[in-house]
């Protein structure tokens, strides 16, 4: 996995930028490749929606509808983050999505609280395996997609390498408890998302 590789490559380059002349940092003793999967699924879950690309297409996923006008949508397999999800009588697609311990997941219950087609509410619920959607008389999927990732591979979104390289470089670090190294990456990291 190419992907992989630059970001190994990317963390080690961040930790040289920390510590440019210290040979005594001793990095074989920690696997940064432990690191990084934990880094990006960080990654994934701070950024915009927008920063994660088209992400996976799962509108053809098995779902249930109710009579009124609710409905389940089983989600892939290690899904991490909703990116968008439209029923086809909404007037709009939900960018994002709730989760089921959002204080707003209780008011779907009440009609005229919950969520309509013209405001869509969607919440990831059952631990990320399934999604709820409610106010959709048809029950017809017209898109849904979806970043899903179990460990980084070349489908991880390029603009998001820096930024996982820096989060990695701030886990090694943190690992080693060097508290000024990882306040530099957290700063980096800060800068990094403010771009996107």
């Amino acid at each position: 996995m190419a992907k992989r590789a630059d970001i190994i490559r990317k963390t080690f380059s961040r930790i040289d930028e920390i510590y440019p002349d210290d040979d005594s940092l001793n990095m074989s003793a920690f696997n940064i490749e432990n690191f990084i999967d934990d880094a990006a699924r960080w990654v994934v879950m701070t950024v915009p929606v927008h920063a994660l690309g088209q992400g996976e297409d799962f509108s053809a996923a098995t779902h249930t509808h109710n009579d009124n006008g609710s409905g389940t949508v089983a989600l892939p397999q290690h899904f991490l983050r909703l990116i968008s999800f439209q029923m086809s009588d909404w007037s709009l697609p939900l960018i994002g999505g709730l989760y089921q311990d959002d204080a707003r997941y209780r008011q779907q219950n009440n009609p005229v609280l919950r969520g309509t087609p013209y405001r869509p509410v969607v919440f990831v619920c059952d631990g990320g395996h399934t999604i709820e959607y409610y106010t959709s008389a048809t029950g017809d999927i017209k898109a849904a997609r979806c970043f899903a990732m179990e460990k980084v591979g070349d489908d991880y979104p390029d603009r998001l390498e820096d930024i996982t390289a820096w989060k990695t470089a701030e886990l090694v670090l943190s690992a080693m408890n060097d508290i000024n190294a990882v306040q530099i990456c957290q700063n980096n990291i800060k800068d990094l998302l403010q771009l996107l």
